[in-house]
């Protein structure tokens, strides 16, 4: 690790970034093959991440910190 440079960092970073959003369509697609229209998140995505969601289409609604608290839910991403 110590000969990590800015490059490398930064490729980490995009690769992380493409498994995120890689995740999130398996997810969605999940839902969708079951007639579905939302995916609920319980866990929070990069915003990066929600930025490519809604490029494709998809409306990412986040939830606000009492969701967070009393549910755990961190966004709704929902598709129709």
């Amino acid at each position: 690790m110590k000969d990590l440079d800015a490059l490398q960092a930064r490729n980490l970073a995009d690769a992380k970034r493409t498994s995120e959003i890689n995740e999130v369509l398996e997810m969605i697609i999940s839902k969708a093959s079951k007639g579905e229209y939302r995916l609920v998140m319980y866990k929070p995505i990069e915003s990066k991440t929600i930025e490519e969601l809604k490029k494709r289409g998809f409306i990412v609604d986040p939830t606000d910190m009492l969701g967070i608290q009393r549910d755990g839910v961190y966004n709704i991403i929902h598709w129709e």
